[in-house]
């Protein structure tokens, strides 16, 4: 009681600068400490992770500001017609405040829990994945239905507008190489490194940031000589070479993509090779239906040693194939709004569009329109 009689009379009669001051030292040094956690957690994160982590510390800094200031508010508000009702000894009035008190905090914490806001500090992050396909061979399904494939001695870019849902490997298995490029930080790094103002939001992977799927080449000679150098170099000289060639393999990568065609792609005289080229002719072709015959001549291999390698590095021949990249070109083009089922089935190499309703079907288990819009209301 004594303390309570003190603390009535210093409110009264005390003086109000050094009241004031008593009263709000605590809640300083409260807001001193909240500011300290992003403070250590930027440090710790710093030390054992990696200096792009900072990044979503520096993210989520708002959002705890956001937090203590809605829980100020509220914390405030309730303790001023709190404390007014305790000193009028008005029980109904102290049991609602107290009610609405817990029902705020607990509605605004499951608000707080649900909402995605992972995602949304992702989507802040814009980065690249680059892929070398070393061996084997995948299929990757996009988290919007998008569907691509991947086979040795291509490049895939990935971008974090469009995650990737699913990965199917080959039957041989897959070796890759992947390269992760924070954009804004690989921009900043490559014009000061190479004293030039070349690289620029606008021209730095900018196809493959905006594409609503990963994006697909094939590696030149000189691009795959690069990857093949960065899994060859021993572990001693490892660290710092392999960063120059995966920086070498960045630039020219952009270069390939925003100045040179794909059409002198370089192919070298052995088997393998030449089936690969088959495999090319097919994914560029497939509104054209070209025959083992054909193929065959313009790989320069005859038709039984084609196909018997196609199968054995595939896992597949040549005629499911085609079909099956055909099935993924035809799901990519039906959720273009423009174009009409039987448009798509030409563009896929089908004259007859109930041949290619067939097919697809066989494939996802359902005809195109039912595919489309089911795909379309599962992606929105």
């Amino acid at each position: 009681m004594k303390n309570s009689n003190d603390t009535a009379n210093t409110l009264l009669t005390g003086n109000v600068f050094k009241t004031m001051l008593s009263l709000s030292i605590p809640a300083i040094l409260g807001m001193v400490v909240i500011g300290l956690y992003n403070f250590m957690d930027a440090v710790f994160v710093g030390q054992m992770v990696t200096s792009q982590a900072m990044t979503a510390v520096k993210v989520s800094y708002p959002f705890t500001l956001i937090n203590s200031g809605i829980a100020t508010l509220i914390g405030t508000g309730s303790a001023s017609v709190l404390s007014r009702a305790i000193g009028k000894k008005d029980q109904n009035t102290i049991n609602k405040i107290m009610g609405n008190l817990m029902g705020v905090v607990h509605v605004y914490s499951e608000i707080e829990a649900y909402t995605p806001l992972l995602q949304e500090q992702k989507k802040l992050v814009n980065y690249i994945e680059i892929m070398y396909m070393v061996d084997g061979h995948a299929d990757f399904e996009m988290e919007n239905r998008r569907c691509a494939s991947a086979d040795k001695g291509d490049v895939v870019v990935f971008s974090s507008n469009v995650g990737v849902k699913k990965c199917t490997i080959g039957s041989e298995g897959m070796i890759c190489i992947s390269l992760i490029v924070f954009v804004d930080l690989a921009i900043n790094y490559l014009n000061e490194a190479l004293e030039t103002g070349e690289f620029t939001d606008s021209n730095f992977y900018k196809e493959a940031r905006e594409a609503g799927s990963c994006i697909c080449v094939q590696a030149n000679e000189r691009l795959e000589n690069i990857f093949k150098d960065m899994m060859a170099l021993p572990a001693e000289h490892g660290s710092i070479h392999r960063k120059l060639l995966a920086l070498q393999a960045i630039v020219m990568l952009n270069d390939l993509k925003n100045k040179r065609k794909y059409n002198d792609i370089y192919f070298s005289g052995d088997s393998c090779e030449k089936v690969h080229k088959a495999r090319r002719i097919l994914s560029k072709n497939l509104d054209k239906d070209i025959s083992i015959k054909d193929l065959s001549a313009k790989v320069g291999l005859n038709r039984t040693t084609l196909q018997k390698i196609f199968k054995e590095i595939y896992g597949v021949t040549i005629h499911d194939y085609r079909k099956h990249v055909r099935m993924q070109e035809a799901k990519n083009l039906l959720l273009q709004n423009e174009l009409s089922v039987t448009e798509v089935s030409g563009l896929c190499g089908y004259t007859n569009a109930s041949k290619f309703s067939v097919a697809l079907k066989d494939t996802v288990g359902m005809l195109p329109g039912k595919w489309k819009k089911a795909a379309m209301e599962k992606a929105y």
